[in-house]
């Protein structure tokens, strides 16, 4: 996971970002992943997602690639993502 303390200090935005979010699979934590991006990033039409069901489908992951405008905006989204206690690891 991103520490917010690099996402301080480590980019020049705006930055193309990747995200990778691996959790339980099931259609609620992918809807929960892609609504929590839509209502947090400012250009949405920027998303490049791919999502594959891993560990013999019992979880999903989806590696998100966004342009990212400023740090506020992707602590909002890492700290959104950590709300559901289905997702498990956020990189």
């Amino acid at each position: 996971m991103h520490d917010i303390n690099v996402i301080k200090s480590k980019f020049s935005f705006p930055c193309i970002f990747p995200i990778k979010i691996i959790g339980i699979s099931n259609r609620k934590v992918e809807k929960f992943i892609l609504q929590i991006l839509k209502n947090n990033l400012y250009k949405k039409n920027n998303l490049q997602i791919n999502t594959q069901n891993i560990q013999k489908n019992n979880y999903i992951s989806v590696t998100v690639l966004f342009t990212a405008n400023n740090e506020d905006e992707l602590i909002k989204v890492y700290q959104k993502l950590k709300e559901n206690s289905d997702i498990k690891i956020i990189i």
